[in-house]
């Protein structure tokens, strides 16, 4: 689903992680090369490059006191 960041308005696009969350990734995506030498598509994630990400983040809770 392509869509804008709602902060910046850089074009972004949603994965699913390993562990099954949706993170969202710029667009367009990037080619890597890996060790073994071959050529795959990837995505840099926008919480890496978007100005506002700060905004975004949940805030931790102090762990509980014994």
């Amino acid at each position: 689903m392509k869509t804008a960041c709602k902060s910046c308005g850089a074009g972004i696009d949603f994965i699913k992680t390993l562990k099954g969350r949706t993170m969202p990734v710029n667009l367009p995506p990037i080619l890597v090369l890996t060790d073994g030498g071959e050529c795959i598509k990837g995505y840099v994630s926008h919480w890496a490059t978007c100005p506002t990400a700060s905004r975004h983040r949940a805030v931790k809770k102090a762990p509980a006191e014994p």
